[in-house]
């Protein structure tokens, strides 16, 4: 009976052995298993965040002429409180946002310049941004009623924005390539300076590639040893419309115009 069962114990260890055996795989075979080209990812409804605090430890320090004296630490704050009630910051994509993912070897002599390729299609999508304030950083993200709000935007309207991005090596050149047509260009609405008895707001504002009537972008952004590079902007014309300073009782100016305004390379860098 002992033998039995050793007999029975060793002809199912090799049956096993020989049924699920596990050889590896050389880059050949891998080639032929794999059944994908890269990886889509579509988002579809609301993306959403209740604000983005920035914070900045040391407070304004070395500003000649600011009237500040005792420098406290304080914070950048996106979204939140709009002095009457909390006012999330939404991303709303008409037809979705379309991610595709690919790995390319992009192999040099070195073989060691593979890539990470991101492309994204931001469809037509609206971004409601509400309110930009500065709180003391201790309570930002706390209470957000406590915070003085510098800047605010209504929503911003981005209709065929497509952006590709490159981590690893970069044989686009940069980090982040933008080049798309934006239909009827970048549109804000609602967009107000805060100050602290009036306001120098705008009832809308549009910007276009220079006498055409959308927002071609040829955009690169990469970082540098100082900060981040963003170049390409181009020439463009800016319309605004209810020019109005003062309170929201002032009487409005009327519109505004830029024309054939060029942009070059901006540096951003922290201090």
């Amino acid at each position: 009976m002992k033998n039995l069962t050793t007999l029975a114990l060793v002809s199912a260890m090799a049956m096993s052995s020989s049924a699920f055996a596990m050889e590896s795989l050389d880059d050949s075979a891998l080639s032929q298993a794999t059944g994908q080209d890269g990886v889509t990812i579509k988002l579809s409804g609301n993306i959403a965040f209740d604000y983005l605090a920035i914070h900045d430890n040391d407070g304004a320090t070395g500003v000649t002429g600011s009237g500040i004296t005792t420098p406290t630490a304080g914070a950048i704050v996106v979204g939140g409180w709009n002095g009457t009630a909390s006012t999330p910051v939404t991303v709303t994509a008409a037809n979705g946002i379309n991610l595709v993912i690919d790995a390319d070897g992009n192999s040099n002599a070195a073989g060691n310049n593979a890539v990470l390729n991101i492309n994204m299609d931001m469809g037509n999508t609206t971004i409601a941004v509400g309110s930009i304030g500065v709180a003391a950083s201790a309570n930002a993200g706390k209470t957000l009623t406590e915070r003085t709000n510098v800047l605010d935007i209504g929503n911003v309207t981005l209709n065929g924005l497509k952006v590709n991005v490159q981590l690893g090596s970069q044989p686009q050149g940069a980090l982040i390539k933008v080049n798309s047509v934006i239909t009827g260009g970048l549109n804000l609405s609602n967009v107000a300076l805060k100050g602290t008895a009036g306001d120098i707001s705008l009832g809308a504002v549009n910007v276009k590639s220079a006498g055409t009537n959308d927002l071609t972008l040829a955009l690169s952004v990469d970082p540098i040893a100082s900060g981040l590079k963003i170049s390409g902007l181009g020439n463009i014309d800016v319309a605004s419309s209810a020019l109005k300073l003062g309170d929201s009782s002032a009487t409005a100016l009327g519109a505004m115009y830029i024309s054939n305004l060029s942009v070059g390379d901006m540096t951003i860098s922290g201090h």
